[in-house]
């Protein structure tokens, strides 16, 4: 029996990232491995999606597959709903820049981010940046451009981003052991800011026909949003995102998060044209008609 492609797509996004993650960390621990060195290449455990997709749609739909899930990353018009989607964190950071000095009694300076996240040397600056667009990249080839799309064919958007989050924050467990912190209380607010985010991903997904290069532009307004302050402009960042997402289901409503239907598994149309042909009957042998012996003498 053959793996289904959601399956094959898991075991490749896990173990890949899994085994490079573990890996480091286990060279860290070594001492073979400074944190510098291990935060630069935490980097690459973004390849398990990216990767997996790729791999799973060559071995389940051949090389139109492939095809497939490159299309899904050409530069095409987006709506205009998408669009303001896809810009939503950028909006929301300026808004939170705005209201900066009302709790934190002064104008927002670069100060405050250089000092959280103790940038100083150009490879600090590199550990900070590189993750914007190594994750934002990565991670939205594979979970939203394979995943999601085989999830929607059955399911509806609320529930398939629902799964989604589940398997996407399992994921992450590598990065508790030296890039996220753990506790209870930090793994729920985890797993319900993974969800929040995972909804507006599926509303960008939808609402652009199934563009994942509109789901990376969002990630990516996300990631740089989101690294500018851990005080006051996340709260904002947040509270503008729970809005959004509610407004959508409201909105919306659970089918699609998008004034457009849901997109589902566009890979499922090339099924037809990858099945083998049935072999053509063989040709039956052509008997030759009885005659009776001739009762003339011979010569």
């Amino acid at each position: 029996m053959h793996p289904s492609p959601v399956r094959t797509y898991l075991l490749l996004a896990f173990g890949i990232s899994w085994s490079l993650l573990l890996g480091f960390y286990a060279a860290f621990r070594l001492g073979w491995l400074s944190n510098q060195g291990l935060q630069l290449l935490f980097n690459l455990g973004a390849l398990g999606p990216g990767l997996g997709a790729v791999v799973a749609a060559r071995h389940h739909y051949g090389t139109a597959g492939m095809q497939a899930l490159g299309r899904r990353l050409a530069l095409l018009p987006w709506p205009r709903r998408t669009l303001v989607l896809v810009l939503a964190p950028l909006l929301l950071l300026g808004i939170g820049l705005a209201l900066y000095p009302l709790p934190a009694g002064r104008p927002f300076s670069f100060a405050v981010t250089r000092a959280q996240f103790h940038l100083s040397t150009p490879v600090t600056y590199l550990m900070w940046a590189a993750p914007f667009l190594s994750y934002a990249v990565l991670e939205e080839i594979g979970w939203r451009g394979f995943l999601l799309p085989h999830l929607q064919q059955r399911h509806s958007a609320l529930a398939s981003t629902a799964w989604l989050t589940l398997l996407w924050g399992l994921w992450h467990a590598p990065l508790f052991l030296f890039r996220l912190q753990f506790s209870p209380l930090i793994t729920v607010g985890f797993f319900l800011s993974l969800f929040v985010g995972a909804l507006l991903l599926t509303a960008v997904f939808n609402g652009s026909g199934g563009s994942v290069l509109a789901c990376m532009a969002f990630h990516l307004a996300n990631n740089v949003a989101s690294a500018f302050d851990q005080e006051y402009l996340v709260v904002v960042l947040g509270a503008g995102y729970v809005g959004l997402a509610l407004y959508l289901l409201w909105r919306y409503g659970p089918a699609s998060l998008a004034p457009t239907p849901r997109v589902g598994n566009y890979f499922a149309r090339l099924l037809p044209l990858l099945r083998p042909c049935a072999p053509l009957p063989a040709r039956p042998p052509q008997l030759r008609r009885w005659a009776p012996p001739s009762s003339e003498p011979q010569a």
